[in-house]
């Protein structure tokens, strides 16, 4: 065990420890995902043998066939800013997607055409407003 903390893990047969405190998620799944799969198998048997006792006998050996592949993907935090801002970086700071294509990209406008519709009316009507 390391001396600041008490969440190690043993690596080759307790001889050697790796601290967990100051690993990234993803290298701490990647140590631990041969543990994380057995503890699934071991769950989805558990589930088979449940199954096993709620239905007819005449399913036992249907369950049993049931095949279960259980994968692990681990969830990586990309920023988009900093790759939208790299890019238009690289294009000279012009737009690197339409109007259109960003609306349609966000999601949050169940008809893009008349959002950009009303998006060039509102920039049209306020050309001719007053200024104070």
């Amino acid at each position: 065990m390391c001396v600041n903390c008490e969440i190690c893990i043993a690596v080759n047969q307790k001889t050697n420890f790796i601290c967990l405190q100051n690993l990234s998620p993803q290298s701490k799944l990647l140590l631990l995902v041969g543990r994380l799969l057995e503890f699934f198998d071991r769950e989805v048997n558990v589930l088979r043998e449940f199954l096993k006792l709620i239905m007819p006998t005449d399913y036992a050996a249907d369950i049993d066939a049931l095949s279960v592949e259980i994968q692990i993907t681990p969830f990586t935090i990309t920023d988009e800013k900093d790759t939208i801002d790299n890019l238009m970086n690289a294009n000279g700071g012009e737009p690197i997607i339409s109007q259109r294509e960003a609306i349609e990209k966000l999601g949050w406008s169940d008809n893009v055409d008349k959002t950009l519709a009303e998006l060039n009316s509102q920039k049209a009507s306020d050309v001719f407003e007053p200024t104070e």
